[in-house]
């Protein structure tokens, strides 16, 4: 009972598992009710009250019980960066046999690399309230049809088994082997640098700062000194033609107040 109810909360379940995380996306800290996980039918079949379930969920270092016992949530927080690492190291595998199994389809994908965990998931039938997989790139479900979730230590692990596994040649009936998420080179920079987000919001707040300030405005919107100089060009004009010469610097001229005259 205790195994069943922490694998629904692993990281691996709740990848492909759309109505577990959006309960628990609907609460701050992550708790789901205990009357939905007496639902499940495996926990309805062995029988147990409510009482005995808080017991032995109580006892797990991967759960956190409710004080009064009506909610459980995972004791480490389910994030979405934690999401994304995970599924950048599992693939989907489709077209498979009817009777796959783990050991046989550990055979297969363990060629490429270590395997950590394989989740073989059959159809969902038509208005179930548990939806299907969905790849986080289309927002689509997985697939209709039996297919597999294989989980590899390393992203590099899981990108050479798509590239070594997947049967191109034969698209209808061949082994199709394509990653959970499609990594875009940002994805890929925030993975390798968990402080990229903070230098990038750093970066931005700064160039935004240095735009509004006087200096960049100044420089960015020089002064217009045309009609200045065309005046003083004017003054010049004026003083050649009537044979004078143009006034000192430290005369009156326009723009200068005049001197104070002493008592």
């Amino acid at each position: 009972m205790l195994l069943q109810v922490e694998y629904q909360f692993s990281d691996t379940n709740l990848v492909a598992n759309d109505f577990l995380t959006k309960i628990m996306n609907k609460d701050p800290e992550g708790y789901v009710p205990l009357s939905v996980i007496s639902s499940w039918k495996k926990i309805k079949a062995m029988g147990v009250t409510s009482q005995l379930l808080v017991m032995a969920l109580r006892t797990s270092d991967k759960l956190v019980v409710s004080d009064d016992g009506r909610k459980v949530r995972r004791a480490q927080p389910f994030t979405e960066r934690h999401k994304e690492e995970l599924q950048c190291r599992m693939v989907i595998a489709e077209n498979l046999p009817q009777d796959s199994t783990r050991n046989s389809l550990e055979k297969i994908f363990g060629v490429i690399g270590s395997v950590k965990n394989i989740r073989i998931c059959h159809p969902q039938e038509p208005g179930s309230a548990r939806s299907s997989p969905r790849s986080s790139d289309t927002n689509t479900p997985a697939s209709n049809k039996l297919h597999a979730l294989i989980e590899y230590e390393t992203s590099h692990q899981a990108d050479r088994a798509v590239d070594k596994l997947n049967d191109e040649r034969n698209w209808r009936k061949g082994l199709r082997v394509r990653p959970v998420l499609r990594r875009s080179p940002k994805t890929v920079a925030r993975m390798k640098r968990p402080d990229l987000d903070h230098h990038v919001a750093a970066s931005d707040e700064e160039r935004v700062s240095t735009s509004d300030s006087p200096t960049a405005t100044a420089a960015a919107h020089p002064p217009d000194n045309t009609q200045q100089q065309q005046e003083e060009e004017e003054e010049d004009q004026h003083q050649h033609q009537h044979g004078g010469a143009k006034k000192p610097w430290g005369s009156r001229g326009r723009g200068r107040p005049p001197p104070h005259s002493s008592a």
